[in-house]
């Protein structure tokens, strides 16, 4: 092959290339991308067209079509951001141009629409993960924002007139497949009749294949097809079987992978062939005969159910698969095996698990408790304490229940003795005795002196609800019965019947107390001090003598009794009283001399009492000379026919006096 300069080399690939799109007509049908392009979100790298700011964003490439794309152009309103390739060529097996049309149109003015954009790239494979490419169409102004895009009412344009620009060369751009990092050549370009990326080599000059081989030129590459009996990339290397794909879970024996050699297979432990040849053989086509074998694990029944347990995981029935039960909550594995394993003999190892109920240990015994009630000591049974009375739970738990872990839930309760309230003060009481505040202990009111329980409780005891037995004691005044009547005495004065208060007797008049307590007092025993009074009727003394007089009759010495004097012969009764009575009282008598006669008194004492007494008896007919007797109370005097006049004066001495 006779090879150009570089620039006539470019020139012809151009041409051929603007030649091929030509005289083809774009249709939505013969688009094909790159195979590594589709159906993938790549890394799109570029610079837009209106500054230099480089932009990094996904672009998502689905098999022919960008649907809500982030190439999204901006045409008076109308939003195209949904592209369809319409027709693709393959330069070589790395370079492909592909076109896009617009899906939407647009409208330039009111009778003019109809119109879409176009995009005609030009992409070069560097790795199956990393491309480069060109828009190769010039920039258009009227669109927002700017891009290399053609625009045309026509629905399948010549792609030479897509695919050109006049202006300045477009800048590279590169879609990097998502999580990898393969970096662009440093000579990667765009093709131009000037650029030296553009010279070509035929790579099939001189034939690279040897032994008859036919070689392809790949522009940057070659490929051999080799003749029969011969193989590699230069058809040096005499034609064997490949070596058969690995069969899983077998085992091989192989002679060698040349004509006629065999491989045998066979099941590895816990499998099972259900199809294919157990030997093939390498035959002259570079082939094996036969289909290797395929082996499946061997599958074990069904596992049993286990009573009290579930299958917490099963990762399958087939060999080493594995099935794992759980005993229920509040059982546990007595037996058997919780975890069994599919045997290459299609059995499970070991034996199923036997679960038992779990049993808690006997419940403690717990001080000032017992237990009133327990359903037993598997799981779930409950076991009930109760605080012996008296006492009360202050912490811990006192209905408790047998868990999964064999232990009692809870904590075992604490009972303490019952505490009373402090006792209230109560009005007039005191507190004479206290055992304590705990339950049974005793508290004991005393009433103040003088008062006594009328209500509540004297003798209180603390009780198992914390509380005082009883009710609080009421303490009353005590109150004395009413005062006794007492004979010939009155009540002169009372200031009531309550304890302390006092009540005064006074004995009529006449009468005197001779025994018992004129002023008593009410005691705290409700009964009052002292003893009733006893008042006795008041005794004159004996009447005394009177001189020339009698005593003609006495009804007695007591009071109101009466006494009668009666005078002498030849006497007779001048002043004073004959008849006289037993007074309570004091008498002063005072005797003086009238005209003459002699008057003669006497002071007489009866009792508590002086009863003034007068006797005045003059001698009929005879005079005397005047004289007192303070002892006898006789009268005397010389002179006969004179007037006496007594006058009585309480609590004055007595004297005679003469006119």
């Amino acid at each position: 092959m006779e090879i150009g300069t570089r620039e006539e080399i470019c020139y012809k690939f151009l041409l051929s290339f603007i030649i091929c799109f030509t005289y083809s007509s774009m249709s939505d049908a013969s688009c094909s991308l790159p195979q590594d392009l589709r159906n993938k979100v790549w890394e799109y790298s570029y610079t837009p067209v209106s500054d230099s700011s480089k932009k990094v964003i996904n672009l998502d490439i689905k098999t022919t079509t960008l649907q809500n794309s982030v190439i999204s152009l901006n045409f008076q309103g109308s939003t195209l951001d949904d592209w369809t390739c319409i027709n693709s060529l393959h330069i070589s097996n790395t370079t492909t141009v592909v076109v896009f049309k617009s899906d939407s149109t647009f409208s330039k003015g009111l009778y003019d629409d109809g119109y879409r954009l176009y995009l005609c790239m030009k992409l070069t494979r560097i790795t199956a993960d990393l491309y480069y490419f060109y828009l190769l169409s010039d920039v258009h102004t009227g669109i927002s924002p700017e891009e290399r895009a053609f625009e045309s009412k026509d629905s399948n344009p010549m792609s030479s007139i897509v695919c050109q620009y006049t202006d300045s060369p477009p800048k590279i751009r590169t879609l990097r497949k998502q999580g990898t990092n393969d970096v662009l050549p440093n000579d990667a370009s765009l093709c131009e009749p000037w650029d030296s990326a553009c010279d070509v080599d035929d790579m099939c000059d001189p034939n690279p294949c040897q032994n008859n081989g036919t070689c392809v030129d790949l522009t940057d590459s070659f490929n051999c097809t080799c003749a029969p009996g011969w193989e590699d990339d230069n058809c040096t290397a005499v034609m064997t079987c490949d070596n058969p794909k690995i069969v899983p879970h077998t085992t091989i024996i192989s002679s060698g992978n040349e004509l006629d050699d065999t491989i045998t297979f066979s099941c590895a432990v816990g499998y099972e062939n259900i199809s294919g040849d157990s030997v093939i053989t390498c035959r002259s086509d570079g082939n094996w005969e036969g289909s290797p074998i395929n082996c499946k694990p061997v599958t074990c029944p069904n596992p049993p159910v286990v009573s009290f347990a579930t299958k917490s995981s099963q990762t399958g029935s087939t060999y080493l698969d594995k099935i794992t039960y759980t005993c229920d909550k509040g059982y546990e594995r007595t037996g058997g095996y919780l975890v069994r394993t599919c045997k290459e003999d299609k059995t499970w190892d070991g034996s199923p698990p036997v679960c038992s109920i779990v049993t808690c240990p006997n419940p403690p015994d717990v001080a000032f408790a017992t237990i009133s009630s327990q359903t037993g000591s598997n799981y779930n049974d409950s076991i009930t304490y109760t605080c012996n009375i008296g006492y009360e739970s202050t912490d811990g738990t006192l209905d408790r229940k047998c868990n999964e872990n064999k232990l009692w839930d809870g904590t075992p309760p604490v009972c303490t003795i019952v505490t009373c309230p402090n006792p209230p003060d109560v009005a007039f009481a005191t507190i004479s005795s206290q055992t304590g505040s705990n339950y049974n202990d005793s508290i004991t009111y005393t009433c103040d002196i003088g008062y006594e329980s009328t209500d509540g409780t004297l003798d209180r005891k603390c009780n198992e609800n914390k509380l005082w037995d009883g009710t609080p004691p009421v303490c009353t005044i005590v109150t004395c019965p009413n005062p006794p009547d007492v004979a010939f005495a009155t009540i002169s004065s009372q200031t009531g019947s309550n304890y302390n208060d006092s009540i005064t007797y006074t004995c009529n008049i006449g009468y005197e107390s001779t025994d018992g307590t004129l002023d008593r007092k009410c005691n705290e025993n409700k009964l009052w001090d002292g003893t009733p009074p006893v008042c006795t009727i008041v005794t004159c003394p004996n009447p005394p003598d009177v001189a020339f007089a009698t005593i003609s009759s006495q009804t007695g010495s007591h009071y109101n009794d009466k006494i009668t004097y009666t005078c002498n012969i030849d006497y007779e009764n001048k002043d004073g009283t004959l008849v006289r009575k037993c007074k309570k009282n004091t008498i002063t008598t005072i005797l003086k001399r009238n005209s003459g006669p002699i008057i003669a008194g006497g002071l007489m004492s009866f009792g508590f009492l002086m009863i003034p007494i007068v006797f005045c008896c003059l001698l009929k007919g005879r005079s005397k000379e005047k004289h007192m007797d303070t002892s006898s109370h006789e009268l005397s005097n010389s002179k006969e026919d004179e007037d006496y006049h007594v006058y009585d004066k309480p609590s004055e001495t007595y004297q005679i006096y003469r006119d």
